[in-house]
């Protein structure tokens, strides 16, 4: 939950709802319809961001699976380089 009481869960097609304490304060009369009405906009925001996170995401795995001659539709799996790896191999590189 962050911090305008949004819920945020799953992937592509994100289910992101406004948490029920936003309504529930308001309906009990302990904050105003403007905080109901921020809450809902926050939510209605980070529903839009993550959708383009998931564009761009894809968009980026389409160029580059392009760039290594694949189909743009190719499914892989990126795993990270470990950090040591690349400082040993960066300082055997400066030192020849």
């Amino acid at each position: 939950m962050n911090a305008s009481g949004a819920v945020i869960s799953g992937g592509v097609g994100v289910n992101i709802q406004l948490a029920p304490t936003a309504d529930t304060k308001y309906k009990a009369g302990v904050s105003a319809l403007a905080d109901k009405l921020q809450a809902q906009t926050n939510s209605a925001q980070a529903t839009l961001n993550r959708v383009k996170a998931d564009g761009d995401l894809k968009n980026a795995q389409g160029t580059l699976a392009i760039a290594m001659g694949l189909n743009a539709n190719t499914t892989f799996i990126l795993v990270p380089i470990e950090r040591h790896y690349l400082i040993r191999r960066s300082y055997n590189w400066l030192m020849h």
